[in-house]
């Protein structure tokens, strides 16, 4: 829908003819002294967000809900090599019905990352961008770019909020196609409102959108 290219570095995935690549990333924690970082993200204990998923065509167009529901909830903490992270557990019906846990924390610098330490999104930080190199199995196929677009009020499953969208950009050195490669947008206080994942060989993406929430 728009640009939720959300960050996660690591969502690389080759699916047989359909070559996946989940080019999202996961935002950092702020420091403990940045107050004002923390309730951005708010990963207090409890917090709950249900998501639908929709899927386009192979132009990014004409989005399709398939009826899968994802539901996050922080379940608590829990320390990596000596380090705090909230615990996300995520409650879906893709496929088979699974259950998986992420973990998130704000950095010093008021950005959202995951254990790897990899920035999801930098939260207020507008200036904030970085580029990497997007190689799957030895095989390079260009440059994304992270960058913080300006805020949008936009429209989500019926709810209206205010979002900080942080977008990738591939520039490509393959035949696949460059451009718009997901991103992640989330709202102050309330936390993501829209993730975006693309398939690698055409334009065909995957969008998280928030249905319903509560948070502490």
């Amino acid at each position: 829908m728009f640009v939720v290219i959300y960050a996660q570095i690591n969502l690389l995935i080759m699916k047989k003819t359909l070559a996946f690549v989940a080019i999202s990333a996961t935002l950092l924690s702020c420091s403990n002294d940045d107050d004002a970082s923390k309730e951005f993200f708010n990963l207090n204990e409890g917090n709950l967000w249900v998501y639908k998923r929709y899927y386009s065509d192979s132009e990014g167009q004409n989005f399709v809900f398939r009826g899968q529901i994802d539901s996050v909830t922080i379940t608590g903490q829990e320390v990596i090599n000596g380090i705090t992270y909230s615990v996300l557990h995520h409650t879906n019906s893709f496929g088979n019905n699974s259950a998986t846990d992420k973990y998130r924390r704000v950095d010093e610098n008021g950005h959202l990352v995951n254990e790897r330490g990899f920035v999801l999104h930098p939260g207020t930080d507008t200036e904030y961008t970085f580029k990497r190199t997007l190689a799957i199995s030895d095989i390079i196929y260009g440059e994304i770019t992270h960058v913080m677009e300006d805020q949008q009020n936009v429209t989500i499953e019926g709810n209206k909020y205010k979002i900080y969208p942080f977008v990738q950009y591939l520039e490509s050195f393959t035949n696949v196609p460059g451009g718009n490669a997901g991103g992640y947008s989330y709202a102050k206080g309330i936390g993501l409102v829209i993730s975006r994942d693309r398939y690698l060989s055409t334009l065909s993406y995957i969008e998280d959108r928030l249905v319903s929430y509560d948070i502490n």
